[in-house]
């Protein structure tokens, strides 16, 4: 049997071991005998007895799935090409396995101080200048859930280039070809393009994350994600905020643009002055174009009516509101700025239009001096 056999297998008998005692608790409820009857102590005996076959069955094909991971060389008898294809396919399996398993053996290890006796060269955390580089598996995860988390930079356009990367940008402010009719012989007028460059600098940002001993010490709970969930949270609150507002000398936000438009009023925002932003984009930009706000601001825009008292944004408030406006999506963001005086309240465009490079693999370090009394 393959591994997932041997997993479907296991699962199986705990679901049919789980509706045995099920049978028997809510018969105790109903004024019964809560013991199992001649028939269900045998049933369970018996299917006990193959759920221990199975679990060492299992733990012997993953020991030696991680025995060939380890020796890729030692390949032994491989038998026919369909087993072959099997075990490849299992293989992925395996080291994911090995790598989240590496990776919450990093964590308990540098929290108790005691290092572990073997490490696998095939899912070892690389020690590097800013801590061990996090598997691949357990990086995609946290990437993963950052994603879900943050429509904003899911939108992004992200490079993965080492050191600084330039883009050629042309600047028409001060001049631009100009096309018009001509006369035979009458020379035309020279325009030119400006052209700039705007830099991707690599900038390091770390997020921390309190883990108790108890936590670690608890077997029940899946440590691995906890920890990539928290960190995911963290990037994304991070990441979210320096892509809308930016920090300066550091990463530039979408908010920094010059094509603005200032409300009439400090404190609202009207339905023109929404109609009037989304007219400021080029058609050609509008199709995959998004509205980004703070919850409050969608929640005043909800509020929006006209002078007999109906909701601008949906006249039939028993249907709901829906998460577009003007026909685009609106994405929220506590990281934006709300309604006020100096603020910048929404921001309309395409997200893709903003680019990330991604410099760095993610690095992991246990800190345990600074939260020694906790």
């Amino acid at each position: 049997m393959t591994i997932k056999e041997l997993r479907e297998k296991k699962a199986s008998l705990i679901e049919e071991l789980e509706g045995i005692n099920n049978t028997c608790e809510e018969r105790a409820q109903n004024g019964g005998s809560i013991a199992l009857t001649e028939e269900e102590a045998k049933a369970y005996s018996a299917k006990s007895t193959q759920l221990d076959a199975v679990c060492a069955a299992l733990n012997r094909k993953m020991q030696l799935r991680a025995n060939q991971i380890d020796n890729p060389d030692d390949k032994g008898d491989k038998g026919d090409k369909s087993e072959e294809k099997k075990d490849g396919e299992e293989e992925g399996e395996a080291t994911a396995e090995g790598e989240e398993r590496a990776f919450r053996d990093y964590i308990v290890e540098c929290a108790s101080g005691v290092s572990s006796a073997e490490t696998r060269a095939a899912t070892n955390m690389t020690q590097t200048a800013n801590g061990a580089i996090i598997p691949k598996t357990i990086a995609k995860k946290v990437i993963d859930k950052v994603e879900n988390f943050s429509d904003i930079y899911r939108r992004a356009t992200k490079y993965h280039f080492k050191g600084e990367v330039s883009f050629p940008v042309i600047d028409t402010s001060a001049d631009d070809v100009v096309v018009g009719y001509a006369d035979e012989f009458v020379e035309l007028t020279s325009h030119v393009n400006k052209f700039t460059n705007v830099t991707l600098k690599g900038y390091l940002f770390g997020a921390l994350s309190l883990i108790s001993r108890s936590l670690i010490n608890n077997t029940d709970i899946n440590l691995v994600s906890i920890v990539t969930t928290r960190m995911a949270l963290a990037i994304r609150r991070f990441l979210e905020k320096e892509c809308l507002t930016g920090t300066s000398d550091k990463m530039t936000g979408v908010l920094s643009s010059t094509n603005v438009v200032t409300g009439a009023s400090s404190t609202a925002i009207s339905l023109d002055e929404v109609i009037e932003l989304q007219d400021t984009i080029p058609d050609e930009y509008q199709k995959n174009a998004v509205y980004i706000v703070h919850p409050k601001t969608k929640t005043a825009l909800k509020k929006l009516k006209d002078s007999q008292g109906r909701y601008l944004l949906n006249n039939d408030v028993t249907t709901g509101f829906t998460d577009k406006i003007l026909g685009h999506p609106v994405l929220i963001s506590d990281q934006m700025p709300q309604i006020g005086a100096g603020n910048t309240a929404m921001f309309y465009g395409d997200p893709s239009g903003l680019y990330i490079n991604i410099v760095e693999d993610m690095n992991v370090q246990v800190l345990r001096e600074k939260y020694a009394t906790m």
